[in-house]
């Protein structure tokens, strides 16, 4: 159930709904870096709060809170072909 509450944003105080919520779906988003390095990055909202101020469009200013989370995989070093290394 949502409960009123104030948000600092953009160096203001904002009134605004803080709203309960469940996660229907939370995914990786995969990088692949120029030096092959493979990162996953997922944002993980705490809360999520309506509040009275309104964009361009119309639709309302909604401030998530949330945490990040990173993780890295280095590119694998190549396998070197054992028939090449080997000189006769």
């Amino acid at each position: 159930m949502s409960r009123p509450t104030e948000i600092e944003y953009q160096g203001r105080t904002l009134q605004g709904r803080a709203m309960d919520f469940h996660p229907v779906k939370e995914d990786w988003n995969t990088y692949r870096l120029e030096d092959g390095t493979l990162v996953k990055v997922r944002v993980i909202p705490s809360d999520f709060v309506v509040t009275e101020k309104k964009n361009a469009m119309g639709d309302p200013l909604i401030v998530v809170k949330a945490s990040t989370i990173v993780a890295c995989e280095p590119k694998k070093p190549e396998k070197r072909n054992a028939s090449r290394s080997r000189r006769k």
